[in-house]
């Protein structure tokens, strides 16, 4: 694992490269405070959101590894990816040969991260044999290392793991003592991870409703929808939403489970509305330009595009940001063009469609050439 300061150093020289602010590479994930302590080397970041900030500043995941880059990923990784997948597929006696092979591995190699997240999994694997004493000892073991790691994320998750292992227990207490701490944590650290905080609000409920305190409880479902709701698309908060409503009402939470499909049902109506509203303003774009100005056509295209961002349909907004792009760009619309260019540029760098981001990038140019050219002659 390498040292903290260095993962920040590399964080703050990507993104001052890219020509971004900490409030640019934050954005709603995390707090610019969060980012700060990082490239600081305060703290380490979990790889989730390590992912987040390499794709914002434009450097594969390895850029941060540097020691790693010749031999990524490592053999541990592969080990421990298949012994989660025989977790998943619950054939235990495998999946615990595997880990202990790469539990070996990173002890040999004094990779203290790889251990962590190893001990980690033995902690899932033997929660899900109900091997429950055994499962906190390793948990407590990980916890331990992501402590001494620096890890605000990484910590909380193991605190709400082992909350849920107590409650299983029915340990209400010990369990809401957890929450407590996973929820200091993140506060803390200043950590937005809306998935993260509403599981945790979502176990505190059930915690409530094992003590009797079924209005407490009602509250923290509330805050864990809530939460949902504001985790990206609507169609991902629907989707959370639904397997919230379906854990409540294996709990016999009928009433609070309903109100729970409730809230998912209207997400689902309100992203089928909104993608109509796209679908109008990119018709009304297409249909009207023979009859309208550039700019009245140029206007319809950001509504469409906003509209489909709000949907959280990617691949149909950098379809209409492309076609703004070309449009606004053939009709002289040159800060509407460079707009659109650079958005669906974006879009396509985040689905790795290549041959659209190259297109765009050499709009771009022929645009920045154009603007630099009218400059001289004004």
């Amino acid at each position: 694992m390498i040292l903290q300061p260095e993962i920040g150093k590399r964080i703050k020289k990507a993104r001052k490269e890219a020509s971004m602010t900490q409030k640019d590479v934050a954005r709603d994930d995390f707090t610019t405070s969060f980012l700060c302590q990082v490239e600081k080397g305060l703290i380490n970041p979990s790889l989730k959101s390590l992912r987040t900030i390499a794709g914002r500043v434009g450097k594969p995941l390895i850029y941060f590894f540097p020691e790693l880059e010749s031999d990524y990923p490592t053999k541990t990784d592969l080990i421990l990816t298949f012994a989660k997948n025989l977790i998943d597929l619950k054939s235990y006696d495998n999946a615990k040969n595997e880990l202990s092979k790469a539990l070996k591995k990173a002890k040999e190699s004094k990779d203290i991260f790889s251990e962590a997240i190893i001990k980690e999994n033995f902690g899932k694997l033997l929660y899900e044999k109900s091997n429950y004493s055994k499962a906190e000892i390793k948990y407590i073991e990980a916890l331990s290392i992501f402590q001494e790691l620096h890890m605000p994320e990484e910590t909380a998750n193991i605190e709400l793991q082992l909350a849920n292992l107590y409650y299983k227990q029915n340990k209400i207490e010990k369990s809401i003592q957890r929450l407590k701490n996973a929820e200091k944590i993140v506060r803390k650290a200043g950590v937005i991870d809306p998935n993260l905080r509403a599981k945790i609000e979502k176990l505190m409920g059930l915690n409530f409703i094992a003590k009797g305190s079924r209005q407490k409880a009602t509250n923290h479902f509330n805050k864990a929808a809530n939460l949902y709701e504001k985790r990206g698309t609507l169609a991902e908060s629907a989707y959370q939403l639904n397997l919230m409503g379906e854990e409540l009402q294996k709990e016999g939470l009928s009433f609070e489970a309903f109100e729970i499909f409730r809230k998912a049902n209207a997400l689902l109506e309100r992203e089928k509305e909104i993608r109509e509203r796209a679908e109008v303003h990119n018709r009304l774009a297409s249909l009207m330009q023979k009859k309208q100005t550039p700019q009245y056509i140029a206007r319809q295209y950001r509504k469409a595009i906003g509209y489909y961002g709000e949907a959280g349909d990617i691949a149909g907004e950098l379809q209409i940001c492309t076609d703004a792009a070309k449009y606004c760009y053939d009709n002289d619309l040159l800060e509407d063009a460079y707009f659109f260019a650079l958005e669906a540029k974006n879009l396509a760098h985040e689905l790795k469609d290549g041959i659209t981001e190259k297109a765009m990038g050499n709009i771009l140019k022929m645009i920045i050439s154009e603007i630099k050219t009218s400059d001289l002659h004004a």
